[in-house]
């Protein structure tokens, strides 16, 4: 550990036995002073980084520990090399020990202004300020969360290093403002809260990088794992996997969905898996509920358990993304199962749903039951616990990929469609079709293809010569997996009228009036599809097609561009 000297300002790595020190917690501003500043300064004769702004903040946090007689501190800005991806994985895994071993643990408040801290001196009741306070970065950033739990003396500092109070002296206000057990706050074990209630107290907090999300909760369940940037929502999936190995707190799996609240069927929602990618999913404020209410089974409970199993408890494990779990399971209807997960506070049984996967029958899936409350459980009375038995049950954590790939049917695609010539003749759009239905020139400017996925357009160049342009959506082609459009050009197609005639394109012109509504084209069998299109006219001119992506305006929406051109 590498510790910084309050006096001198200069750096001394420590192993074994660490001397006394005091550490800072803040947030992240301007111009803060790294690593790489400190050691520069010893090429020369004046202050590490002190004409950066960060600087005010060490000098700040050095001047306080001499104050309070330490001689270490440790401010994460400056005493991790950063550059080295090994120090970096090691400070991160090392950083709720560091905290937790720390004599004080500063906070400073940057945005808690100086006029603050002089109106409402040390011990005052502070929410009688417009929750300044309250307001502070501080309880919004994701790594200032375990610092808070791990420290065992906490000291509040305003901007100008005025002391706003301790852990102690606020922790039911702090409890309040964090959502964190006042319990833990006092100094209890966190492991005392179910996994669950540990994770909805970083539902409002937010970091740079979407994987540190899940790294600055490491401490918070004594997990360890190596760092991976650049892995996304895969970083927060793995923290899971390492609680299951340590923790047999199912509650982990107790995180909300929304269900299809005018018929709650399973078929009407989703399917996920029983990891989640995102610790917003633990997001409770909709509901008349909070995780401070569930518990892991009581030791009775446990016993029979463990009796039922008749033997040695299974443990969790992931294997080509599919969990393997040992969960009390009852089966309900069809291929519908309830799965136990924990208790609540008054003892009634907290369930979610299962199902088996329809593709995969060895399979199951999380959904929805006409059981389960809007946000997706459902609790059993006491009595009904003897009905579970331990299975072994395989879900598959990549189920919530494919199931967008299902839910993607249901995606808005629109077209705008574009006609120019590089000629002086005229390039005109006569009529646009969705499959068979007839649409004017005055309708298709944006053709919108969300049923049978392919359109049509009709084109006419120089009065005389008349095409197709087809185009469609990626589920016409079968490409289910990205969003890649079609186009394709004809030339031989010919009409069919109401009377069931058919009529070539040559004699489309004298006869306009007979295609009506619900009559259509007769396109010859398909090529190959491709975003791009190219057909040489009768008249020796070159006609292209091409699909391009443009930016969608809402939600569900995939929109492109439509743009031919006679050249």
């Amino acid at each position: 550990m590498r510790l910084l000297n309050a006096s001198t300002l200069e750096m001394e790595d420590f192993t074994g036995d660490l001397p006394p020190y005091v550490i800072l917690s803040h947030t992240w501003g301007k111009e803060e002073v790294l690593f790489h500043d400190l050691q520069a300064s010893k090429m020369v004769d004046f202050k590490p980084g002190q004409e950066k702004a960060g600087f005010a903040k060490i000098q700040g946090t050095c001047d306080q520990a001499v104050r309070d007689r330490y001689r270490w501190v440790w401010i994460d800005t400056c005493c991790i090399d950063k550059t080295s991806s090994a120090e970096l994985s090691e400070a991160i895994n090392s950083m709720f020990l560091w905290y937790e071993r720390a004599d004080i643990c500063y906070v400073y408040l940057a945005d808690v202004p100086t006029a603050f801290s002089a109106r409402h001196p040390v011990w005052d009741d502070i929410f009688d300020v417009k929750g300044i306070f309250k307001s502070s970065r501080c309880f919004t950033r994701g790594w200032t969360l375990q610092e808070l739990v791990a420290s065992p003396v906490v000291e509040f500092y305003a901007a100008d290093w005025t002391e706003i109070g301790t852990k102690s002296s606020l922790q039911k206000p702090l409890s309040k403002i964090t959502g964190i057990h006042a319990r833990v706050l006092g100094g209890a074990d966190p492991a005392m809260c179910s996994v669950a209630e540990r994770m909805s107290w970083a539902v409002s907090r937010e970091t740079t990088r979407l994987e540190d999300m899940a790294y600055s909760l490491l401490g918070l369940f004594h997990v360890n794992m190596p760092l991976l940037y650049g892995e996304g929502e895969r970083a927060f999936v793995r923290l899971q996997e390492e609680i299951l190995k340590i923790s047999e707190d199912y509650s982990l799996f107790a995180w909300p969905i929304e269900t299809d609240v005018q018929t709650q069927k399973p078929e009407a929602n989703r399917q996920r898996g029983l990891l989640t990618t995102s610790i917003t999913d633990f997001w409770t404020k909709a509901c008349d509920w909070s995780f401070a209410d569930f518990a892991p089974f009581d030791s009775d409970r446990q016993l029979k358990l463990r009796l039922k199993m008749r033997g040695i408890p299974t443990p969790p494990s992931v294997t080509g993304g599919t969990l393997r779990v040992q969960l009390p399971i009852r089966k309900e209807y069809n291929n519908t199962y309830s799965a136990l997960l924990c208790q609540n506070k008054q003892g009634r049984l907290v369930c979610i749903s299962l199902m088996r996967v329809p593709t995969n029958l060895s399979q199951f899936a999380r959904t929805t039951s006409h059981q389960c409350d809007r946000s997706g459980f459902f609790r059993v009375p006491n009595e009904e616990f003897e009905d579970f038995k331990p299975t072994i049950i395989h879900v598959e954590q990549e189920i919530q990929r494919s199931s967008r790939m299902i839910e993607s049917s249901k995606w808005r695609y629109l077209f705008a469609v574009n006609g120019l010539t590089t000629t002086d003749q005229t390039l005109d759009i006569v009529g646009g079709y969705s499959i068979s239905c007839w649409r004017s020139v005055r309708d298709i400017d944006m053709v919108e293809d969300n049923s049978n996925h392919q359109c049509k357009v009709l084109l006419c160049f120089s009065d005389s010569e008349y095409f197709v342009v087809r185009f469609g959506s990626p589920h016409h082609a079968g490409w289910q997996h990205n969003h890649n459009a079609w186009c394709e050009i004809d030339l031989d197609f010919k009409f069919i009228s109401d009377d069931g005639r058919v009529i070539d394109a040559e004699n489309y012109a004298g006869i306009r009036q007979a295609v009506k509504p619900g009559r259509g084209l007769r396109i010859p069998k398909e090529k190959g599809l491709s975003d791009r299109a190219s057909q040489r006219l009768r008249c020796g001119l070159e006609v292209r097609a091409a699909i391009r992506k443009a930016p969608s305006k809402r939600y569900g929406d995939v929109d492109y561009k439509l743009l031919i051109t006679v050249y």
